[in-house]
């Protein structure tokens, strides 16, 4: 009688340990994002991820369209304090076959004006919560360049004769003068703004 009690007190005392132990466990690799700073701008801007239980090397942070999983950025970035990444928002999205070991040749998705996720994971796999990041919309920015300049303008008067310039990704920035249209004007407009004979672009929408 006394070895049973012995047994079952050293089975439930081992059972505890091992509920700690996976507890414990658990804790110290739930990852959560707390803030991502700033939380919006246009490619190339360089974020800093605020959160817990990072990884020293090897946290693997997905940037990928609102909605439109199977575009996405993915990048392995350090921690090196367990609670803060930085990250570099990209100019391009790719499909997951860009990752493999022999990577596909199909084309990239330029990131345009819209809401993005940010978080920690896989391809498949969210280990983390999901935070959101705004690339904003720049009027006469027809390239999405982040900046507007005499490239846009030439893009614009080359659309406008016909041409159809394949790097005017961002029609709906072209009508800079409100007439619901993209024409030379608009084109005019953007290299006055250029040469700082304009102060600002009107911000105008072809799709509303």
């Amino acid at each position: 009688m006394l070895n049973k009690k012995r047994f079952i007190i050293r089975f439930m005392l081992i059972v505890c340990i091992c509920i700690l132990f996976f507890q414990q466990a658990y804790s110290q690799t739930e990852v959560t994002i707390s803030s991502i700073e700033p939380s919006q701008g246009f490619y190339g801007t360089v974020v800093k991820i605020t959160g817990t239980g990072f990884l020293s090397t090897d946290n693997t942070v997905i940037f990928r369209s609102t909605g439109q999983s199977e575009w996405f950025d993915k990048i392995d970035v350090d921690s090196p304090d367990g609670n803060t990444l930085t990250y570099t928002i990209p100019s391009y999205l790719s499909l997951s076959c860009h990752y493999d070991a022999f990577p596909c040749e199909a084309a990239n998705l330029i990131v345009t004006p819209g809401l993005y996720d940010v978080y920690i994971g896989t391809i498949t796999t969210i280990e983390s919560n999901i935070v959101s990041f705004t690339v904003p919309f720049k009027t006469g920015d027809v390239d999405n360049s982040g900046t507007v300049n005499i490239l846009d303008a030439l893009m614009v008067a080359q659309y406008y004769v016909g041409l159809d310039p394949a790097n005017l990704v961002n029609f709906d920035a072209s009508d800079v003068n409100c007439d619901a249209g993209t024409n030379i004007v608009d084109a005019l407009l953007i290299s006055q703004f250029y040469v700082g004979l304009i102060i600002e672009l009107q911000e105008c929408s072809l799709t509303t």
